[in-house]
């Protein structure tokens, strides 16, 4: 488990000198979500299990469980969704700009049977 320590130092030679206190903090690592503890690190072993690993979220999630977290899906998706918001749309809008300035396009758009279904 991580745990981050922030320090706040006063001076106090500067504050019988002066007689202001110079206050100094240490910095903070920055969040990669507002008002989340989750890591780049664990987002990307989510994204991973889950669009590569093909694995859905519940598995993790009662994975979590029997090492003693827990770690709701909800919490999990919560935390993909506002990540592929922030981090992962603005890529795709660019390149959606960018495929609709050419000319030609080339696309597989060959059709593959998943489920046995009519048609």
């Amino acid at each position: 488990m991580r745990e981050d320590h922030c320090y706040t130092y006063a001076c106090k030679t500067c504050e019988k000198e002066t007689g202001e206190t110079q206050i100094k903090n240490t910095p903070k690592e920055a969040v990669v979500l507002q008002g989340s503890f989750v890591s780049v690190s664990a987002i990307s072993s989510y994204c991973c299990v889950k669009y590569v690993m093909y694995s859905p979220l519940y598995r993790l999630e009662q994975e979590f469980e029997r090492m003693g977290l827990k770690l709701s899906r909800q919490t999990m998706s919560n935390w993909l969704l506002k990540a592929t918001e922030n981090w992962i749309a603005p890529i795709y809008n660019l390149m959606h700009k960018e495929l609709c300035r050419q000319t030609v396009l080339h696309a597989d758009e060959t059709t593959l049977q998943v489920l046995k279904e009519k048609g």
